[in-house]
């Protein structure tokens, strides 16, 4: 049982980093920081930060602006640490 808590435990703190990786993002994008870092686009900078394809980039971009005002369950399951961004 020990297990399965601290499996649990470590899903929400993972949870919880990639949320604040979203808020981030979404802040970066509201703000047009990927263009000013000299980036074509947010999803270009996060592509290029986080070493990963832009395809991936590019659905965490839409993902952080869309719990704003579409996704409110997703956010509260994501703040819960019920489910991770992945």
């Amino acid at each position: 049982m020990e297990a399965v808590t601290t499996t649990r435990a470590d899903t929400g703190t993972g949870a919880r980093a990639g949320l604040g990786l979203l808020a981030a993002i979404r802040e970066v994008d509201r703000r047009d920081l990927g263009r000013t870092a000299g980036a074509t686009s947010t999803g270009t900078w996060v592509s290029g930060l986080l070493k990963i394809r832009p395809a991936q980039a590019s659905r965490r971009v839409k993902l952080a602006k869309d719990l704003d005002s579409s996704l409110v369950l997703t956010q509260t399951l994501l703040n819960a640490g019920e489910i991770n961004v992945e």
